[in-house]
């Protein structure tokens, strides 16, 4: 076997890890793969505010923009559907949880789960 460069064993360490779910093996890979890319480009006066811990970016990788706190209207999906995921207009109640399990798996967020499950009772 040919040997694998830093960045393939740290793929394969976390691919083959026992102690993590199919789902945190994807998000650490896809961490991992973002923390290959540059870092976005910043005026040195940002850079110095940083080392000094006056602003932090949080750790969330190289990627240039996050989107942490998205409120999607629910209910306009639930009634119009939605053309991007090809997804009529809800029916019924089962419509609806269908709907809105598909689209929270669709809502950006730093945690992977939506911030806002919306007005559930209305």
């Amino acid at each position: 076997m040919t040997s694998l460069s830093e960045l393939q064993q740290r793929f394969l360490n976390i691919a083959t890890d026992g102690r993590l779910s199919p789902k945190q093996k994807s998000n650490f890979l896809a961490l991992e793969a973002e923390a290959c890319i540059p870092y976005m480009p910043i005026s040195e006066a940002l850079r110095e505010a940083m080392s000094d811990g006056v602003i932090c970016d949080m750790f969330e990788g190289h990627a240039p923009f996050k989107p942490r706190y998205v409120l999607p209207d629910y209910a306009k999906f639930l009634s119009q559907g939605s053309e991007y995921l090809e997804l009529s207009p809800a029916e019924d109640f089962d419509d609806a949880l269908n709907m809105l399990t598909i689209i929270y798996h669709h809502v950006p967020s730093v945690t992977n789960i939506p911030v806002y499950l919306g007005q559930l009772d209305d």
